[in-house]
Parts: C-alpha cells; structure tokens; sequence
C-alpha cells in the first residue's frame, strides 16, 4: 500500500533550500506539493504562515520575511494523517512523505535573477583576471543558485538546482566556466554597498530567443507565433525526444539520412555517386568524413527539403599524402546537438579508433 501512497513530486520545492536568500521587505511565496487536503505551516523567527494542497496536491504559502539580515532557520511542516493515526506505520509513512523540511543558514535581502544568453553565460573562471578573483571569491553573504539547462514542451515543475555558498569551490562548478561573471561582479558590488545579502539565481542560455523564455500566454496576444504555440502544445502529448529547437525537430521526423541509417558502418551506399577527398595538408595525420547528401532549395520551399544528390567519399591510397599512414575515423553526430558544449562542436575521433590506412 505504501507505494501508492508516495507523491511524485518533493514536499518542498528544491528552489527552496539551505543557504538561500529571501527576498526583504514582501512577501516570499513558498511551495511544494503533498496529499491534497493538507495543511502546511512556514515558520522563521518566530513568525507563522500557512496554506492547505489543492486537488492537485500543490501547496502554496505566502509570508513576510523577519529583517534583512541573519542566518534564520525555515521549518516547513505538514499537519498529521489523521486517516493513519493510531496505525503502527503511521510515522514510517509520514517520514517517507516528507512532509517536513528545515533550512539552515538562511539570509535576508535582495534576490536577483541573472539571465540572458552568453554575455551573461561567461564564466567568473574565464574572465579577464578571473583566476585571481576565484581565489578571493569567500563571500559569505553572497549566495549562488544555478539553474541547469533543461528544454521542454511544457513548464517543468522542478529544475534541480541548489542554493550555494559563494567561495572559491562553489563558483567554479557547472556552466561555463562556473558562475555568471557578470552576476558574480554585480553581485559582489551592490553587496558591499547596500551592506544586505545578495541571492543570485542564474538561469541563462547562449544563442537562445526571447520567444523560447516566453509562456504561450504572453506569445499569443501576438499573433504571430500562433502556429509554433500550437506545435509545441500538440508536441506535449507526444511520446518522442524532446528538442531544444525546431531545425532539431525536423531533422528527427524527416531527415533521411537518421531514417535510412547513413551512420552505420553497413550501409549500403554503392549506388551514390563517388566523391573525392582534397589533398591532405603537410603534416595531416587523420580524416573524418561523413555520407553527404547535397540539397538545393529556393525561395519556395524549406532548404532542406529538396534532394540534390548524394556522395560517398573513398579514401584512396593514390591520393596525395606526406604521412606514412593517414588514420581514418567514422562517427556519427549525436542525435541531439544540444548536448554538445560550445567547445564540442564536432564528433570526437578517441585515439585508437579508425582505420589505419597506408600511403
């Protein structure tokens, strides 16, 4: 029976955590999700808010945080099963539901949202002078929160970041080359001249649009996006891979290349029509090469749309070549280029694949 008993999603929603800022002077909501029907109680410093789960076992409580300042202790709570009381697994029930969390060491102050594509992406570690201000980075009234990258046809409702202390470890894990720069120097300035605990919550992605950030609430006044909304909503109830862009989407569903396996070493491409490989620089020890299938297209209709004709490439030994032996290397791309890193942008050959072929 227990089983059945356990929700899906956490008692408290993991944007809330030790470490973490709240925001001075208004209220902060606080949420998180448990047996529809139950009543749960935020307290800190001796002030108390409550709420009771909807229907759909979200819970939601709002209160005014004590002044900027601390560190506070947050206890979340949920009311007892009374259904289960009495019953001797009654508390074995209740510790698996969690339906009560502590935070430690929370601050008070001002909470900013660092967001954007890759000017706000670019990591302290890799700024200019940013060695020297990692070392120095012990700021213990700056805390960091990362947002991992996740796409989605949908809101998500968790992401799995954690609140962060700010020193020299902290601001070089994840992302690119640690923390925002930009929001770790802002940071750290208007920390030390307001004189209040500073929460940086960074959830940015280079090269992303603004249409991609925005909900399908604020896209359809517009009208112009009307066909993409609908898309991405039919797309929700789909049980294919989720992709970040839409040229990602198309590729999946109709590129032949992925439906006819052109990346399998057993493919049979004896039909298409040979290409030749340039002559190899001085010094080229390796080639990678990929089936190519050259397309033309026009005003009239998507680029990728209209076959041209396709080429297989043979390494041939009469080619030019100043090596003794040129290492050959097949690999396909992955099938989801969101998982490559700016630094990745092409398959890797690891030493000792390929084929060794002689001169």
């Amino acid at each position: 029976m227990l089983p059945l008993l356990l929700p899906e999603l956490p008692f408290l929603s993991p944007n809330f955590g030790s470490h973490m800022v709240l925001q001075r002077n208004k209220p902060n909501t606080f949420w998180g999700w448990t047996k529809p029907g139950e009543k749960v109680t935020v307290s800190i410093d001796g002030k108390k808010a409550s709420g009771v789960a909807g229907s759909d076992g979200r819970w939601v409580v709002k209160m005014t945080p004590p002044k900027a300042g601390g560190p506070y202790t947050v206890l979340v709570e949920g009311s007892v099963d009374r259904e289960m009381a009495g019953k001797p697994d009654w508390a074995t029930i209740d510790v698996h539901y969690k339906r009560s969390a502590t935070l430690e060491d929370v601050l008070v102050g001002d909470v900013w949202l660092c967001t954007g594509q890759s000017n706000m992406e670019f990591g302290l570690s890799q700024s200019l002078g940013g060695i020297a201000e990692v070392a120095a980075a012990d700021q213990p009234n700056l805390r960091l929160f990362m947002a991992p990258r996740q796409v989605g046809y949908a809101p998500k409702a968790t992401n799995g970041g954690e609140w962060r202390l700010c020193n020299p470890r902290t601001i070089t894990q994840d992302g690119w080359g640690g923390f925002s720069a930009v929001g770790y120097y802002f940071g750290k300035k208007l920390q030390a001249e307001i004189g209040v605990p500073i929460g940086l919550v960074e959830d940015c992605w280079g090269g992303t649009s603004a249409e991609a950030w925005t909900s399908a609430e604020g896209l359809r006044p517009l009208g112009d996006f009307a066909p993409q909304v609908a898309q991405v909503e039919g797309l929700q109830t789909s049980d294919g891979p989720v992709f970040g862009t839409y040229n990602n989407l198309w590729m999946d569903q109709y590129d032949p290349g992925r439906r006819e396996g052109w990346q399998t070493p057993g493919f049979d491409d004896s039909k298409w029509e040979a290409g030749r490989l340039p002559p190899g620089p001085t010094g080229m020890r390796r080639v990678l090469w990929l089936r190519n299938d050259r397309r033309s297209g026009g005003r009239s209709g998507h680029p990728l749309s209209q076959p041209d004709r396709r080429h297989r490439y043979d390494l041939d030994q009469r080619q030019p070549c100043r090596d003794d032996q040129l290492r050959l290397g097949l690999a396909p791309l992955p099938r989801d280029p969101s998982t490559r890193t700016k630094r990745d942008r092409h398959p890797r050959v690891h030493r000792g694949s390929g084929v060794l072929v002689p001169r």
